[in-house]
């Protein structure tokens, strides 16, 4: 709860700060779900001890040792199983990687990955307390209860194998998560850091009932001429169709830019260090950004047809450079 009002109260200052006003501020939890949860949680707990509990009640101890022995051996010798099921998980997630690119393959794969990995738990677990009895114990002082927890944990893999790969999954998740959203951030943060160069930004008024007006070239004239003005850029953002010559047509957003030098270097490559600005400028040839190159499988050198006031043009796209302004691309 307490968790809930702190991130509650960061994401309404943002979005007052970047978007509209926004009036929640206050988490209101229902009495009777909280109660309800805490009672579905005891019966469930109840209910999946209930049968175990009543059958080591119900077994005396002797024999409980005995099964339990017994059970051990038995693991031991599968050993092998589990191995290969891992390799079987981990060949399932290179072969789904290496095909179609989707997000749901991907969630395939890390689903058989973390299988693969969990598979692998009870075999490492069991060589690794194995080698820590047999080689640690000889060149340490043999602490009796170091030694019995290690017999312990290779003696009861049928319990301590399921809880160390649930502990890896769970730390697993926690930390691939804080991977990303830090790489996202990051890759963010040096977008902006790269792309807003200018030390001001003038856009042209736009509402829902008009069009935009547009900056003109006496506008720009004027802002030129103000003291202190060291170089201009100039954008024009429309939508048009873009069609790919193999009969797949799709509407994308088109920008029209008019660079600076200095405005070159927000634009990130992802193949090329060296860009012909030249051929860009003076040619009918084309950027696109990552998104859009990812989604429709554009590459440099594709040649795409767009519709122009004059017709179906052919460009030729020069590169493709990061951008994080729309899912979509242009």
């Amino acid at each position: 709860y307490l968790l809930a009002n702190g991130l509650l109260r960061a994401v309404s200052i943002t979005l007052n700060d970047l978007y509209f006003e926004n009036s929640a501020n206050k988490i209101l939890l229902d009495p009777i779900a909280l109660a309800s949860g805490v009672v579905l949680g005891v019966i469930a707990t109840i209910i999946a001890a209930a049968l175990p509990a009543r059958t080591a009640a119900d077994s005396p101890f002797i024999d409980a040792l005995h099964r339990t022995s017994n059970s051990i051996r038995g693991s031991n010798a599968k050993l092998i199983y589990f191995v290969g099921g891992a390799l079987v998980f981990f060949v399932a997630a290179s072969l789904i990687l290496n095909g179609l690119v989707s997000v749901q393959s991907g969630f395939v794969a890390i689903a058989c990955l973390l299988l693969g990995s969990a598979c692998l738990c009870v075999p490492s677990l069991y060589l690794l307390t194995y080698l820590f009895h047999r080689k640690y114990f000889k060149l340490t002082t043999k602490l009796l209860f170091e030694k019995i927890g290690l017999r312990s944990a290779r003696l009861s893999l049928s319990r301590t194998g399921p809880a160390c790969a649930a502990l890896m999954i769970a730390s697993a998740t926690a930390i691939g998560i804080g991977v990303m959203v830090a790489s996202f951030r990051v890759s963010v943060v040096d977008w902006l850091q790269t792309s807003l160069r200018a030390d001001y930004y003038l856009s042209a008024n736009f509402s829902l009932a008009q069009s935009s007006i547009g900056i003109t070239p006496q506008t720009k004239n004027l802002l030129a001429e103000i003291p202190g003005i060291d170089a201009l850029s100039t954008v024009t953002r429309s939508r048009t169709i873009v069609d790919d010559g193999a009969g797949l047509s799709t509407q994308a957003r088109l920008s029209a830019f008019e660079l600076n030098p200095k405005a070159r270097k927000a634009f990130v490559f992802l193949d090329q260090r060296n860009f012909d600005w030249k051929r860009w400028r003076d040619h009918d040839a084309l950027i696109i950004t990552e998104p859009i190159a990812y989604h429709h499988g554009y590459r440099r050198n594709d040649k795409l047809y767009l519709n122009t006031p004059s017709g179906k043009r052919e460009f030729t796209v020069l590169g493709v450079y990061k951008d994080y302004a729309s899912e979509q691309g242009s």
